[in-house]
């Protein structure tokens, strides 16, 4: 289905907001079905916001969400959109939550740090290892053991972009696909 949605406020934008909603889907049983929504901001620049990407918990671990998402980045890029974002759900002191959080990063999501985790490090007493960091993001903090200790343990839900006309984050992203055997 596609239909044209008014601007929303959640992300600057200028234009009518394009809403695609993959009906049916038998990728993704029993989970409500994927919705992502193309805008141009502010910037006069495409970008893709994945509103809802939830796969059923007897189908994670297969894959389905990443070929999903390959696809989209060689498809968006190509056609020069300027960024894919999405909110990362889950919650490093919930081990019944979601994941996301995670498993974007991965991919080559990024985002400043938030300041649940920020705050959550200073109650760890563990606030130490933000002052070695080259800038205040999770790919900064992710290229240390210890910090991808500490966001997988405490790291939480956050707004998150994957920024497709950057070299290093493609390269980052192609090649944790070929890790993991896409």
């Amino acid at each position: 289905t596609i239909s044209c949605q008014p601007a929303w406020s959640t992300y600057l934008v200028t234009s009518p907001v394009i809403k695609l909603e993959t009906a049916g889907t038998p990728l993704y049983p029993d989970s409500p079905n994927p919705i992502r929504y193309l805008y141009r901001g502010f910037d006069n620049q495409w970008h893709i916001y994945n509103a809802l990407i939830i796969v059923a918990r007897n189908y994670r671990n297969n894959k389905i969400a990443s070929i999903a998402l390959a696809r989209q980045v060689d498809l968006a890029a190509s056609a020069d959109f300027k960024s894919i974002q999405l909110k990362a759900s889950g919650d490093g002191h919930d081990p019944r939550s979601y994941d996301g959080y995670k498993v974007w990063p991965k991919f080559g999501f990024d985002a400043p740090l938030p300041q649940m985790f920020i705050d959550r490090l200073s109650t760890a007493g563990q606030s130490s290892i933000l002052s070695t960091l080259k800038s205040q993001t999770i790919a900064s903090l992710l290229k240390t053991d210890r910090g991808k200790h500490l966001w997988d343990t405490h790291g939480c839900e956050c707004a998150m972009e994957l920024d497709l006309r950057s070299g290093s984050v493609l390269s980052r992203f192609k090649s944790y696909c070929e890790e993991i055997g896409l």
